[in-house]
C-alpha cells in the first residue's frame, strides 16, 4: 500500500501508562502488515503517571516512533492538533490510546480518502458501558439537530485525512468536542467525507476518560461553537464593526414616536392598574412621604417606588391630570424607539435602525399596552437600556467599563422600577450569550462583581430603609410579592401558552420577523451557511428567553411582554433590510410552505381598519360618522391594492405603511374609547358631585363616593376632596342605608351583576338616578319617587 505515501497517526495520550505500550505496538503491526509506511506520533498530553517515560523507551526500537509532549494537560483536542501540525505525511490518521479500535481496519479507510478529503469510521457493533453508550447517542443526536452532521458516529476516534485538507479544519476546541468541529469545518470547507464500519472492542486497560462531569464540558463547547460557527459564522467581527452614520433619522423617529404615543393622551386612567399607579403618587404628594409608598391613606409595599417617584415628579411641577401622567408612557415608549435605532445602526446599519425604530412605533400590542401607566413598560425601557450598554461594552475593540457602567446603572433602575424581576429578566436575556460567544469581550470578576453591587444597591438601600419603618418587609416583598406570586399567583392564572397570540395575530406584520428568523435558522445546520447577523439571535435570545420566563409565571397579563417588544422590533428591522431586491421571498419566502407578498399585506392591514370602525362603533368608542370615514379610506386602499399593486420593494413599504396608518388612527381614536370603558371618569362627571352638609353644624363638608363591591382607586385621584367609603358584597343593606341617610352620595358599581344587586334592594318609593356614559362602570344615586 505504498501507493498512498506516507502515512502520520497520531495517538493522543494522558495517564495511559497501563495501555500505552500495547497502543504503540499495536499501531507498528498494523502498519507493518498493512505494508504502509508510516509514522507514529504519541502526544503526551501532561501525564503525570509514566506514559511518556514507557513511550521513550520503545523509541530505539521503533524508529519511526516520535513522542511529542505538553508540559500541562491541554486536553484532548491540543493534543490531536500537536500531532496534526507535527505530522510529515501525505495521510493523516489518528486514534486513541486506548486499544479499542482494530488499526488493521485502516485498510478499509485509506482506499477512500482517493476521493474523498476526510474518511471516519463508525462502530459497527459497540463495546462500551450502556452509560457510554447512551451519552454517545444523546451527543450524536443534538449534534445532528443543531450542526446538521449527517455522520453515524461523531467521536468514532479512527478517521484519516489528506494532509492538505487537514490544515483548513485544525481544531480550536481543546476537548472532546473536536471531533465534531473538524466535521462541521469539513463542511464549510466543501470538503467530502465517507464513513465505513470499523470494528471496536472493550478498552485494554485504565480508565476512560469520558463519564458524566464531561457532559457540561461538551455542552459548553456545543453552544458556542454552534451560535458562532453555525448561525452567525459571517458576522464581522466586533472590533471590526462600524458605528455607521444615518444620524439623521433619530430626530424622525423620535417625532414619530412622541406623535404615536402621545395620541390619546387625555385618554383616561383605567382599572385597577392605572388608577392605582396614578393614586399612588398623589398621595405620597400630597402627605410629603417620599419613601414609603402610600394607599388610601396606608402604606402600599407591594411595588418599588422609582414609577411613584416619576410621576410625583411630573405632578409637583405640571399638576395631577391623567393628561399630564401619560407623558411618561410616551417619553418611556419614545426613548425604547430611540434605543433600538441606535442598536441597530451600530451593528447592521441606517436601513435596519430605521426600519426597526419604525416597527416599534407600529407594533400594535407595544402601542398599546406600552403607553399604559404601569411598572412594564418603564422597566422594559431600563432593561433594554441596561441590555443595549452590556453588548456595547463586550462588542468592542476592548472591553468598555463606560458601557458596563451604564448597563449596572441602568438595570438597578430597572430593579427600582419592579423589583428582582428585573434581575432574572436580564440574566435570562444577556448572561447565556457572553457566556456562549467567545468572541465577547468577558468582563471578568470585577466586572461581574461591580455589575452585582451597582444593579442592586438602588432596591437594597430603599428595601432597608423601609424595613426599618415596617418591620418584616423585606421578607414579605421578596417572598409574596414575587416568589409566591410567580408560582402560586392569587389572580389572573392563564395557561402557558397565553402569550402566543400577542406575539403572532396582535403583532402582525411584524411578527414576520422573528417567525422568519426561525425558519432561517432552522435552515442553517443543513447548509452551513449563515444568513443573518448576531444582533438577530441576540434579539430572538432576549424575546424568548423572557416568553419563557413570562409563560411559566402563574400570573399573566399582556402587559408584562411590553418589555420584550423592542427585541421582536429588532429582528423585524434585520429581516425588512434583508429585502433588497425586487424578490419577495427574501423576506417572505422562506417562512415554511407558504408566502405572502405585499398586496395580501395591505390588504389585511385595511380589514383590520375595518374591524376597527365597526368594534369601536359597537362599543360606542368613536362616534358613527368617524366610522363612516374611516370605513371609505379603507375600502379606497383595498380598491387601490386591486387595481395593480406590484410585488416589489415600493410596494411592500407601501403596503407595511398601511398596517402604520391603521395602527395610529387606532391608538389616537379607538384607544381612548377603550380606555374609557374601564374607567370611571365618565361616570363621575356625568355625575355631578354636591357637597354634604354636616349634621351638627350644617357646613359644607366634602362629597361621599361610596364603591361597590370593591374600592376603585381613581375615584381619589378624580375627586381628591371626596370622602370615600367601601362596601363588598355582604354590606349591600348598610350600603342602602348610607344612601337613604345621604341622598346627594353617589355610588360606584362595576359589572352588571353587582348592579342588578342593588337595583333588586331598593326600597319603595325609591329610584335610580345614574349617569349614561358608556363603560363598565356606573355612578348612581338614589332619589325619592316623584
Amino acid at each position: 500500500m505504498n501507493e498512498y505515501g506516507l502515512l502520520s497517526l497520531v495517538v493522543p495520550a494522558h495517564n495511559e501508562e497501563a495501555v500505552i505500550v500495547q497502543a504503540v505496538t499495536e499501531a507498528r503491526d498494523a502498519l507493518q502488515q498493512l505494508g504502509i509506511r508510516g509514522e507514529i506520533l504519541v502526544v503526551d498530553d501532561g501525564s503525570h503517571d509514566q506514559t511518556a517515560a514507557l513511550v521513550q523507551s520503545l523509541c530505539p526500537e521503533i524508529p519511526n516512533l516520535v513522542l511529542l509532549r505538553h508540559d500541562t494537560n491541554r486536553g484532548y483536542g491540543a493534543a490531536l492538533r500537536t500531532g496534526f501540525e507535527a505530522a510529515k505525511g501525505d495521510l493523516v490518521a489518528f486514534t486513541d490510546a486506548d486499544c479499542q479500535f482494530h488499526l488493521e481496519d485502516l485498510e478499509r479507510l485509506l482506499p477512500l480518502t482517493r476521493e474523498n478529503n476526510m474518511v471516519t469510521g463508525w462502530r459497527e457493533d459497540r463495546k462500551d458501558a450502556p452509560l457510554r453508550l447512551f451519552l454517545s447517542k444523546g451527543f450524536n443526536f443534538l449534534v445532528d439537530a443543531l450542526l446538521g452532521i449527517k455522520v453515524r458516529d461523531v467521536d468514532c476516534a479512527l478517521k484519516v485525512f489528506r494532509k492538505v485538507s487537514l490544515a483548513k479544519i485544525l481544531p480550536e476546541s481543546r476537548g472532546f468536542f473536536a471531533n465534531t468541529e473538524m466535521l462541521v469545518r469539513a463542511r464549510q470547507e466543501g470538503q467530502s467525507v465517507a464513513e465505513v464500519a470499523v470494528r471496536h472492542r472493550p478498552r485494554a486497560a485504565g480508565v476512560s476518560k469520558v463519564s458524566l462531569m464531561a457532559i457540561p464540558k461538551v455542552l459548553s463547547s456545543l453552544l458556542p461553537f454552534w451560535w458562532t460557527t453555525v448561525l452567525h459564522n459571517h458576522q464581522a467581527k466586533p472590533d471590526q464593526t462600524p458605528l455607521r452614520g444615518g444620524f439623521w433619522a433619530l430626530p424622525l423617529l423620535l417625532l414619530l414616536g412622541l406623535l404615536v404615543f402621545g395620541l390619546g393622551s387625555n385618554a383616561p386612567l383605567m382599572e385597577p392598574t392605572e388608577a392605582r399607579n396614578a393614586e399612588v403618587a398623589r398621595e405620597m404628594l400630597a402627605q410629603g412621604r417620599y419613601l414609603v409608598p402610600i394607599l388610601s391613606g396606608e402604606a402600599y409595599l407591594d411595588k418599588p417606588p422609582l414609577l411613584y417617584w416619576s410621576l410625583m415628579g411630573l405632578f409637583g411641577s405640571l399638576g395631577e391630570t391623567d393628561r399630564i401622567a401619560r407623558i411618561l408612557p410616551m417619553l418611556w415608549c419614545t426613548a425604547s424607539v430611540g434605543l433600538v435605532w441606535w442598536w441597530l445602526l451600530r451593528e447592521v446599519g441606517q436601513r435596519a435602525a430605521l426600519l426597526g425604530g419604525l416597527s416599534l412605533l407600529f407594533l400594535l400590542p407595544f402601542v398599546h399596552y406600552g403607553r399604559l401607566l404601569t411598572m412594564d413598560g418603564l422597566m422594559g425601557m431600563w432593561l433594554l437600556a441596561a441590555w443595549v450598554a452590556t453588548f456595547a461594552a463586550v462588542r468592542g475593540k476592548g472591553f468598555s467599563w463606560t458601557g458596563w457602567g451604564i448597563a449596572c446603572l441602568s438595570l438597578g433602575l430597572a430593579g427600582l422600577t419592579k423589583g428582582p424581576v428585573a434581575f432574572v429578566l436580564f440574566g435570562l436575556m444577556a448572561g447565556p450569550l457572553i457566556l456562549w460567544d467567545e468572541r465577547l469581550r468577558k468582563p471578568g470578576i470585577l466586572g461581574w462583581g461591580a455589575l452585582a453591587v451597582v444593579a442592586v444597591a438602588p432596591l437594597s438601600i430603599w428595601a432597608i430603609l423601609v424595613e426599618r419603618i415596617h418591620s418584616g418587609f423585606v421578607v414579605d416583598f421578596l417572598l409574596t410579592h414575587h416568589l409566591v406570586r410567580f408560582a402560586d399567583p392569587i389572580d389572573h392564572t392563564q395557561p402557558f401558552w397565553f402569550y402566543l397570540p400577542y406575539l403572532t395575530l396582535l403583532s402582525f406584520p411584524w411578527c414576520l420577523g422573528w417567525l422568519g428568523a426561525l425558519g432561517l435558522y432552522a435552515r442553517s445546520p443543513k447548509t452551513l451557511r449563515p444568513e443573518l447577523p448576531a444582533v438577530t439571535g441576540v434579539a430572538m435570545v432576549g424575546l424568548f428567553s423572557g416568553l419563557l420566563f413570562f409563560s411559566m409565571a402563574g400570573c399573566k397579563r399582556p402587559s408584562y411582554l411590553v418589555p420584550l417588544m423592542p427585541y421582536l422590533a429588532m429582528v423585524s428591522g434585520v429581516l425588512l433590510d434583508r429585502f433588497k431586491s425586487r424578490n419577495p421571498s427574501l423576506y417572505l419566502g422562506r417562512l415554511g410552505t407558504w408566502k405572502m407578498g405585499a398586496p395580501e399585506l395591505g390588504a389585511m392591514a385595511w380589514i383590520l381598519g375595518l374591524a376597527f370602525a365597526a368594534m369601536g362603533t359597537y362599543r360606542g368608542w368613536i362616534p358613527p360618522s368617524t366610522a363612516v370615514y374611516w370605513s371609505l379610506v379603507c375600502v379606497a386602499g383595498l380598491a387601490w391594492i386591486g387595481w395593480g399593486n406590484r410585488l416589489h420593494v415600493q410596494s411592500l413599504m407601501i403596503n407595511l405603511g398601511a398596517w402604520a396608518v391603521v395602527v395610529v388612527w387606532g391608538a389616537g381614536w379607538i384607544l381612548p374609547g377603550y380606555n374609557r370603558e374601564f374607567s370611571i371618569r365618565g361616570s363621575l362627571e356625568g355625575m355631578a358631585l354636591d357637597s354634604l352638609q354636616a349634621p351638627q353644624t350644617g357646613q359644607p363638608t366634602s362629597a361621599l363616593v361610596l364603591c361597590y363591591p370593591q374600592r376603585y382607586y381613581s375615584t381619589g385621584f378624580y375627586s381628591p376632596e371626596a370622602k370615600v367609603e367601601v362596601y363588598g358584597h355582604g354590606d349591600r343593606s348598610q350600603l342602602l342605608a348610607r344612601m337613604l341617610a345621604e341622598p346627594k352620595a353617589v355610588v360606584l358599581v362595576k359589572s352588571v351583576r353587582a348592579w342588578e344587586e342593588l337595583a333588586s334592594a331598593v326600597p319603595p318609593g325609591w329610584n335610580w338616578q345614574y349617569s349614561e356614559k358608556p363603560g363598565q362602570f356606573r355612578a348612581a344615586r338614589l332619589v325619592r319617587h316623584p
